[in-house]
């Protein structure tokens, strides 16, 4: 009888520019938090902001902020899955700064919020972020022939 087989690895220490990816998505999880501070602020004194609007834009950007720093957490913690949607939150930073300087004329937030995403996200995919996602088993199946 054969001796049975290690599970598959579930972590693998993540190389150096996913840990710097990782540490700028939490930062951009802090940055929702502040958001969601400075809503309740601004809109406290508001007459005309409804109580059930302000909690539901503060409720609204508490859920992101954990989410995104969810996925920020896993990915210094060695998981695969947090990669693929803080990259995806990447993409929005870079569409949400485009907003802030096409429709609104932020040319300082804009730009910031473009460079951000684009470091985090470039940090995110480099070359040896691409080999450690390639160190874990595939999820579905058996390895693809190379």
């Amino acid at each position: 009888m054969s001796a049975p087989l290690d599970p598959p690895p579930l972590r693998i220490p993540p190389p150096d520019s996913v840990r710097r990816g990782a540490w700028l998505v939490l930062l951009e999880a802090a940055g929702l938090l502040v958001l969601a501070v400075a809503g309740v602020v601004s809109g406290w004194g508001d007459a005309e902001t409804s109580f059930g609007r302000l909690a539901a834009q503060t409720g609204y950007y508490v859920v992101l902020a954990v989410l995104v720093g969810a996925c920020a957490l896993a990915l210094l913690d060695g998981r695969r899955w947090g990669r693929t949607p803080a990259f995806l939150v990447q993409v929005v930073m870079v569409l949400i700064g485009v907003w802030l300087i096409v429709p609104s004329q932020r040319w300082f937030w804009g730009p910031v919020v473009i460079a951000l995403g684009v470091v985090t996200g470039t940090q995110l995919l480099s070359r040896s972020a691409n080999a450690w996602i390639e160190r874990f088993p595939t999820p579905f199946g058996p390895e693809p022939r190379r």
